[in-house]
């Protein structure tokens, strides 16, 4: 009888560690993906700015071609002009989409916080070091939110 039982006990403590071990696989594995998304929404952003940068470049340089023109009085300023409202267009959009980009990053961010917050819960050797993770993506989300919402005026 205490045999059955020790048994028992070894089978749902056996049981129990497998369930640990597929839960921290499942983890890891959540971690990953959402350190891929954070990469990923970093590379929009850092994209979207980029050619949001060249666009705005773009733009001054033809305003001040359109300006030192007009104070010149060369007569093809027309011509000079004609990229202007294309670049006029596409700010909008290019704001549009780095806030979007911005949104998405902060979603990933949020979502490695919240890992890093769970497994810090677990009273491992690592738990300081989780909660700093946890601490600097709550930072990070803060700025992208700032940056989504300076592009969404």
């Amino acid at each position: 009888m205490a045999d059955e039982r020790e048994r028992l006990a070894d089978e749902r403590e056996k049981r129990l560690d497998e369930l640990v071990a597929d839960l921290a696989t499942l983890v890891r594995n959540r971690q990953l993906r959402a350190q891929e998304a954070v990469e990923r929404s970093r590379a929009r952003l850092a994209a979207t700015r980029e050619r949001l940068d060249r666009s705005q470049s773009t733009l001054l340089h033809s305003e001040a071609s359109a300006v030192g023109a007009a104070a010149q009085g060369v007569p093809d300023l027309p011509r000079q002009l004609s990229g202007v409202p294309v670049h006029i267009e596409r700010a909008p959009v290019l704001r549009r989409r780095l806030s979007v980009a911005a949104a998405d990053l902060a979603t990933a961010l949020e979502e490695l916080a919240k890992i890093h917050e769970e497994l810090a819960g677990r009273d491992q050797p690592e738990d300081s070091e989780y909660l700093g993770s946890a601490q600097a993506a709550r930072e990070a989300v803060h700025q992208v939110r700032e940056i989504a919402r300076q592009f969404s005026d």
